[in-house]
């Protein structure tokens, strides 16, 4: 190893696994130092080609705290909240469940430590996720949204550990009560710097109903490298108050995504460009028409029927809406012609038992025609090949919401993004 060139160095290391580099910075000064600097990180994030996943459980014990673990194979019970795990790469990613026929365990390896919501007693989400960083509050869409301001928002690399506070949002009390907020994350390539989205709707003082004709609206954005939010007012698409896809982890080519359903029944699928901060819509796929209904509940229900997601680099649809089949659609592009293309059609009988839910969600598309897909709190593999479905256990003890979301680990520092 002492004759390889350092290029040389840097070039094999690069292609390892996140995991490899992990062991590898303890290896000699050297390695560490190459593997630390930041323009590594960066090569080795654009080389990445593993499919990882970011779990978060939800336990509902009041006043817990959170651990760090690299038990491998062991999970020990722990009295706690919330817990994190990663799932990382997609190799021998699933084992046979010895105790139950027809399902799968899906073993994370690595048990993430969370050290600034020790003794937080409140639930949090994933507001975003990007490039190997989070986004983690407490911020919900219930009573407490009207406390926003005062919900710390970190910034986090579960895989270095690093952890930055941003600053608090400002919200406009003259605009009303804030009743919904959306998020979304992502990386603006012509400034290179990440920016979090924060969209909040307001009504007047003393009103609990939300309409579309009296509500107000902001968006808040805050580029890393400003170190600070800026705020516009009234230019989110109203519609998007009847989304249920409240946190936009869809980051393709600059942009973030979300769906909504409006009054008429209409899917739309509108879209936030990080470098202009300007809003779009885009077509949707060919559906059977919608039942109408001109109800605002009945509008938001529907929307939690359909599921944006990324498969293969691409935008992809689940529409959960039918019946008697659940529908997968991918966002092609040929030569600049963007198109959807139905990937799957399932049947909804394969998965009765597999995947009880209202929403369906898709999470990554693997080798043999396998899809995983996520349901409310459950996890189901559908093979496309042999038409069946793989209910899949995650490995850890407790009993609580699971939720999984897309991630791609990095070395990126939060200090120097």
């Amino acid at each position: 190893m002492e004759r390889l060139t350092q290029d040389l160095t840097i070039d094999i290391l690069s292609w390892l696994p996140i995991r490899s580099l992990l062991c590898c910075k303890c290896v000699c000064k050297t390695w560490h130092t190459i593997i630390s600097d930041p323009v590594f990180s960066t090569l080795q994030l654009h080389r990445s080609s593993s499919s990882d996943l970011f779990f978060h459980f939800n336990f509902s014990i009041e006043y817990g705290d959170f651990y760090i673990s690299e038990s491998g194979s062991r999970y020990e019970a722990h009295s706690q909240e919330s817990d994190f795990y990663l799932a990382l790469g997609n190799e021998d990613r699933f084992e046979e469940d010895d105790d139950e026929d027809d399902s799968l365990i899906l073993r994370p390896s690595k048990t993430v430590h969370v050290p600034f919501f020790i003794d937080s007693w409140k639930d949090f989400n994933v507001l975003g996720s990007c490039n190997g960083l989070l986004v983690l509050s407490t911020i919900w869409n219930t009573e407490s949204v009207t406390m926003f301001a005062t919900e710390p928002i970190y910034i986090f690399n579960p895989i270095t550990g690093e952890h930055l506070q941003l600053p608090s949002i400002r919200i406009s009390p003259e605009l009303g009560i804030v009743v919904k907020f959306l998020s979304g994350f992502g990386f603006d390539v012509s400034t290179q710097d990440f920016k979090l989205v924060i969209l909040l709707f307001y009504v007047p003082h003393g009103s609990d109903v939300l309409e579309l004709e009296s509500t107000m609206n902001e968006m808040h954005v805050y580029p890393f490298r400003s170190n600070t939010w800026s705020k516009e007012t009234g230019n989110v698409p109203n519609v998007l108050l009847d989304t249920c896809q409240v946190f936009s982890y869809v980051f393709i080519n600059g942009s973030l995504y979300w769906s909504a359903i409006d009054v008429d029944s209409r899917l739309h699928i509108l879209s936030l460009h990080l470098g202009s901060e300007d809003f779009g819509e885009i077509p949707t796929p060919d559906l059977p028409l919608l039942a109408e209904n001109t109800s605002k509940q009945f509008a938001w229900d529907q929307s939690d029927q359909f599921a944006l997601g990324v498969l293969e680099e691409c935008l992809s649809l689940v529409d959960y809406s039918h019946e008697n089949f659940i529908d997968i659609w991918q966002m092609m592009n040929n030569n600049g012609n963007e198109h959807w293309v139905k990937l799957l059609s399932i049947d909804r009988e394969v998965m009765l038992y597999s995947l009880q839910s209202r929403s369906v969600m898709c999470l990554e598309y693997g080798k043999k025609g396998e899809i995983l897909l996520m349901g409310s709190s459950n996890f189901v593999v559908y093979n496309a090949e042999s038409s069946t479905c793989t209910k899949v256990w995650v490995a850890v003890e407790g009993d609580g919401n699971c939720r999984a979301i897309p991630f791609v680990g990095s070395l990126i520092s939060i200090r120097l993004a």
